[in-house]
């Protein structure tokens, strides 16, 4: 599974997909930036796990499924923080609630949370 953070795309097709990822069997999801900035991309290897949902929030890309290998559900939270105090706020409250959902599976927070 590979995640991208500000992406800064508006589209993301099969070809930008293949550009990064090779000719390796692959799926993806993906939310578009605003203008010149976000875009969240997840990408992860079919031979290796199974998607069945894909959810978009702003600023969040939540990604469901499977290990195939361990028959073990995951959920993957992909996250851009933007730099404004006031939206990281706001996208932090969401983020808690989004989790709190997710306490009987294996689950992974990553991105860029804009924080030092």
């Amino acid at each position: 599974m590979a995640t991208n953070q500000e992406s800064k795309l508006r589209v993301v097709d099969d070809l930008a997909i293949k550009s990064l990822w090779g000719d390796a069997l692959c799926d993806y999801s993906y939310q578009p930036s605003v203008g010149a900035s976000g875009g969240l991309v997840t990408v992860w290897d079919t031979s290796y796990v199974i998607v069945w949902s894909s959810m978009s929030y702003e600023h969040v890309l939540v990604i469901k499924g499977m290990v195939i290998s361990s028959a073990e559900d995951f959920v993957i939270i992909n996250v851009y923080v933007p730099c404004e105090t006031m939206t990281k706020r706001e996208l932090w409250y969401r983020l808690s609630s989004i989790i709190v959902n997710y306490m009987d599976v294996s689950l992974c927070v990553c991105g860029n949370f804009n924080a030092v």
